[in-house]
Parts: structure tokens; sequence; C-alpha cells
């Protein structure tokens, strides 16, 4: 049923390798985990090959030697490499110790019978290879993720986004017991603790029946519905046993970014203030961040549905939500959940539910027609009033410097009328010396 697998292939952009365990059983993307998920680029007319070195390293390398990934395991006694009936492949000791497994690595495409998937682990939903057939695997939009009390799903398409947005989530368990690790057995997928006990079930929405409840077990989410699905083997063909059933609505791609959908008809629309584009939703009018551009942008309110996020903050009310989606630029949405009291921001979102009856709101930036203009107009208006008020400035020396000037000039004026008095006055008093010698 499993087989390694090591496959080249040319591309529209170029030549590349990948190497990993495929399950034979699956038709369409097969490949349950890869060495390098991410395909290596190789020249033209080469191969890649997987090879056990002398020093116990599982390499894979190109014809010229060139590294795509290694398992780092050199110099730790490894003797043999085995591919398990379960589809584990190990690299063993001569004593029969495992050194290293792939099911301990991550990312993984399944999750598989056997296997413990751990906190620190993700499984991605597969995507097409350009120019590769179907038994290669891109890593896709939907990650499956777990804590110590849940499992829950993903969206991680965008990438520039700091912040997942969780799209489904199982009950959380009691804060009293933490889990170690999760299982798929025939009940479902097991919460298990360190100690391997079972602290809590999701349990199969379709019973396995009792003949195949030790047949293997495959989960997988799916690419095209973002369900988390699992399926055991009835000798013939894949039966499903779990879905996680999230809907139309559910999906985070549905109907594009920062759309809404009605779930009752299954129905995409824009909130308020956006226009669709395409597929999704933009904004009808923009705005600029900061404190002296609130006024271009106001907060819309929607009722909705959503799980519980990743790392919310913990507020007082909705006020408070909005104010701190305010304060950031980069915050675009936020959720804000008041049985909680969480608020969560982000950069972009993916489709959410609409529910009229929710206590639930999604808080979105919307820009304000005319907040542009409006902002234009604070500008102007301020720069009007500078000019006016250095205008006036202007004025004000230059009467105070023509004040002075006149000041001047006519105390000189008096200054000069009095000397030419004070001139005729002795002038007048002086006796005339030729009419007393006669």
């Amino acid at each position: 049923m499993f087989e390694l697998i090591i496959l080249t292939w040319d591309g529209p952009s170029g030549r590349y390798c990948m190497a990993g365990v495929d399950n034979s059983k699956v038709t369409g993307h097969p490949m349950m985990w890869a060495a390098n998920y991410v395909a290596f680029p190789v020249s033209p007319g080469q191969s890649c090959r997987l090879y056990l070195s002398p020093t116990g390293d599982l390499l894979l390398q190109d014809d010229a030697n060139r590294l795509a990934w290694s398992t780092n395991t050199a110099g730790m006694g490894v003797s043999s490499l085995t591919l398990l009936d379960t589809g584990n492949l190990i690299l063993q000791t001569g004593g029969g110790s495992v050194v290293w497994q792939s099911f301990d690595q991550t990312p993984i495409f399944h999750l598989v019978t056997g296997m413990n998937f751990r906190p620190s682990m993700t499984m991605i939903s597969a995507a097409d290879v350009p120019g590769a057939t179907s038994l290669v695997n891109a890593p896709g939009y939907y990650a499956m993720h777990m804590d110590q009390s849940r499992v829950y799903l993903t969206l991680i398409k965008d990438e520039s986004s700091p912040t997942a947005f969780v799209y489904w989530s199982s009950s959380a368990l009691s804060s009293t017991v933490q889990a170690s690790y999760i299982t798929l057995d025939a009940g479902g997928f097991t919460l298990r603790d360190s100690s391997s006990n079972a602290l809590g079930l999701i349990a199969a929405t379709t019973p396995i029946p009792s003949s195949f409840r030790s047949a293997i077990r495959v989960a997988l989410l799916d690419a095209t519905s973002a369900d988390l699905l699992a399926f055991f083997w009835n000798n013939l063909d894949w039966q499903i046993f779990f879905s996680s059933s999230i809907g139309l609505c559910g999906n985070p791609t549905n109907c594009a970014g920062f759309s809404l959908c009605n779930d009752t008809n299954n129905q995409c629309m824009c909130p308020e203030g956006f226009v669709q584009n395409g597929a999704g939703c933009e904004l009808q009018t923009g705005f600029k961040c900061g404190k002296a551009r609130a006024e271009s942008y106001k907060i819309l309110a929607v009722n909705v549905s959503f799980y519980p996020q990743l790392s919310p903050v913990i507020v007082g009310s909705v006020r408070e939500c909005s104010l701190l989606c305010a304060r950031s630029c980069s915050c675009k949405a936020a959720l804000f959940d008041p049985d909680t009291s969480s608020c969560s921001t982000f950069t972009s979102l993916g489709t959410l539910k609409v529910k009229k009856d929710s206590d639930q709101l999604l808080l979105l930036k919307v820009g304000i027609e005319g907040g542009s203009s409006h902002n234009r107009a604070m500008i102007i208006g301020v720069s009007c009033s500078v000019a006016v008020f250095l205008l006036c400035a202007c004025c004000c020396i230059v009467l105070a410097v023509l004040r002075k000037r006149r000041k001047e000039k006519f105390k000189k004026f008096v200054e000069n009328t009095k000397t030419v008095i004070v001139k005729n006055i002795t002038k007048m008093r002086k006796p005339k010396t030729s009419e007393s010698k006669t």
C-alpha cells in the first residue's frame, strides 16, 4: 500500500525533484509525507537520488551532489532504512533502536493509523504542482493543528497575515487535563496524555463496521471543501467515517476575501462599504491610517459566527476591540466574542458566516466617502490660516518700522527747528557797535 518514491519533472519554470512516501491506494495526491515538501530545482537533464550515507545520514541530492534534504542523523549509529507496513519510514541502529522516523516529521499531508500527531506538527492540504503528475503534492490553503485541549483548522492562504484564521475547531477539553497528542482510531480522533491515556474523543460521524475496525485509516484535508475527512480501507476502496462538515459558508475560501456568506442560501455578498472585485470584495472608498486620518474611516459591525481564535486579546467591550484595531494601521478587521470577552485582529480575512441572532461581531474598517477630501480641506484651511498669520505679522513689522522712522524724522525736525530759533534769538540780543560810536 505504501511506497517510497523519488520523482523528477519538468515544470513551466524549470526542472524539479521531490521524494516522499506515497499511499498507492489513494488516487489523487497520494503523497502522505514529503522529504522536501517544497520542490527542489535541478539543472536540465538531471535527476535526484535518495540514499543512506556511510555515516548514517539519509540524503536527497541531485546529480551534481547538491543537497536538497537530509535527516541530519550522521554519527548516530544508523545502519538501516526501512519502510514499515504502516507507511512509517524509519532509520534504525544495529540494535533495532529507531533514530529517526517520518511519522515525527512536519508538515504532513496525511494522518494515518499508528501516527501520533503532536502540537508541534501540522497537517496541510495538498495542491497540484504545475507540470507534475498528481503523485506530487504542493502545500495547499488549509492546515490542521492541535493544542493541549482541541483540534482546529486554519486558513494558511494569506501568508502576509500574522494571525491565522481558525475556521473549524473541536470542542475543548476540560481545563484540568492536557493532551499530548492525538491518534486516528476506529472511533474517531482520540486526544491522549503523555501516558497514552484517552482524554477525549472527536467521534466518528459514521461508525466503522466491526469487521473493518482494524483496517488502515487515513485522515486528510480536502482541497475543495476545506473539510477534515477520515477514511478506512474496506479492501475495495476508501469509505469515509468522519467529516467536519463545515458546509459552503464554513469554507474560508468559498467567497474569497472579506466576503460574507448567507448560511440559509449559501449566497456570497460584500459587506457595506465594500464592492465586488472578481471573486472577492474590496473597499469602495480607501482610507489612510494614522491618528490624523481617523476621520477617513468608520468601524462597521456585522453579526457573524466563528470559532475561538488563536491568542485573542481580552477586552471589556466591543468599543475596546474597535479601539484595538483602530490603533493598528495593519488591522483591517477584528472578531469580537462577548461570551469570552476576546478580540482578535487581522490584516485579511476569508469568508465569514452571517448570523443575525449571533452576539459575535465582525468589525471592519470601512472608508468614508469624502473622508479624503475632508482631510484635504482641513490641510488647505490650516495652510490658509498660517499664510494669513504670516501676512499680518509682516504688516505689523512694516508698520512698526515706518512708525519708528517717522518718529525719528519728527525728532530730527524738532531739533533742527530748535537750533534755528536759538540762533535767531542770539542774533537779536547782540548790540549794534556802529551806533554806539556815533
